[in-house]
């Protein structure tokens, strides 16, 4: 016994210490360390400092910088100070690094800081190619920017006022905005988004996270109201992943009943080399809105296919249940299945090859507040 924990012991003691030279970060990274140096937002003579701890300035930033250049005021106050992050041990990057630049008030306050990505990440909610975060006199985080490639901007997020927005393409007008309601620590947000004149509500969330929709996807005023309640255990992250399943969206009916209940999933969508939100199943209820009267079951596919609804169950006032299955996006018919009775009354008998014979209206498959194209920052779809 007292061998093999010797022997546990020095193998211990041998991993750590691979694990501590392989995981060290290497020097520069192949930064051109001395060539950094001639940059424009430099101004005045530089000091160079070598493999720094990055402190960052909230939690979570800290780590490690290549390298860190500094400049300051004629009384030696810092002016600007730039930092090339490590990807090892700071910010995880396919390639280059993300070089962070903090300006400093004559004071010796942090004015503002600068965050250049070395290629267009998600930050936000949008790809960003900047991320700009202003300070006050007690170097309190007030405001937090991000901007596009092409210098528009994405997002803009209030760290005091709990204002925050989302901007189209062009950099201006609203798409998106979230306002704290009370306290910012409270946590109770209002949700707006907007149609493409930034002006025009499309669907409001409040803080009790119920959400009034007042044009459907094609632009016709309609007048739902829902729920989501969120069922997700994990993401769908590659193409060899299953379908998971993220939601519940419970409609209801101006007298608060419900009136149907669509599944959503996280599925990997091959097209668009990303996860969508993609709408499983909808059950539809009797006025009451207890009593499921019918379940159609969809195939998951992209948003841009034909939508293809497998299975429709008719459930019927005495109890039998018509299974209606279905073999093709053109809805035609497969095969006919009574469960637990043999027939019903009045029901025509159809065969194989008679088309889709439901009839509901389409808003009832539609996803509001859904990603169901797998494309971020993307105003394609948008009304």
């Amino acid at each position: 016994m007292g061998y093999l924990l010797a022997t546990l012991l020095v193998a211990g003691v041998i991993f750590l210490l691979l694990n501590a030279f392989f995981n060290r970060p290497n020097k520069d990274e192949g930064v051109d360390v001395n060539k950094e140096v001639i940059d424009g937002e430099l101004i005045g003579p530089v000091s160079i400092t070598r493999q720094v701890p990055y402190p960052g300035t909230r939690l979570g930033e800290s780590g490690h910088a290549i390298a860190r250049y500094d400049t300051t005021y004629g009384d030696g106050k810092p002016r600007v100070s730039k930092w090339i992050l490590a990807s090892k041990l700071s910010y995880l990057t396919p390639t280059g690094h993300n070089v962070l630049y903090q300006y400093f008030r004559e004071d010796g306050t942090l004015e503002h800081d600068r965050l250049v990505h070395p290629e267009p990440g998600l930050g936000g909610g949008v790809y960003v190619k900047e991320r700009l975060r202003t300070f006050d006199t007690n170097n309190e985080q007030l405001e937090e920017l991000y901007f596009r490639q092409d210098g528009t901007l994405g997002v803009r997020a209030g760290m005091k006022s709990g204002l925050f927005q989302k901007f189209r393409k062009d950099g201006k007008t609203l798409r998106y905005e979230q306002i704290s309601v009370g306290d910012i620590g409270d946590n109770k947000v209002r949700q707006i988004w907007y149609k493409r004149d930034g002006k025009t509500v499309w669907m409001e969330r409040d803080v009790d996270g119920s959400t009034h929709v007042s044009f459907d996807l094609a632009g016709n005023p309609v007048d739902l109201n829902f729920t989501s309640e969120g069922a997700i255990g994990s993401y769908s992250m590659g193409q060899q992943s299953q379908p998971v399943l993220i939601a519940y969206n419970k409609y209801t009916r101006p007298d608060g009943t419900l009136a149907y209940k669509q599944t959503w999933y996280d599925r990997w969508d091959n097209a668009a080399n990303t996860t969508a939100d993609t709408l499983g199943a909808v059950i539809v209820y009797d006025a009451t809105g207890t009593r499921p009267v019918a379940e159609y079951t969809l195939d998951l596919r992209a948003a841009s296919q034909p939508r293809f609804i497998k299975q429709a169950a008719l459930h019927n006032p005495d109890g039998t249940t018509l299974v209606r299955k279905y073999r093709s996006p053109d809805c035609r018919l497969s095969e006919d299945i009574l469960e637990g009775h043999q027939t019903v009354i009045g029901h025509k008998d159809f065969t194989a090859g008679d088309r889709f014979q439901e009839v509901v209206d389409d808003i009832i498959f539609q996803g509001f507040t859904h990603d169901v194209w797998g494309l971020y920052d993307d105003e394609t779809h948008d009304i």
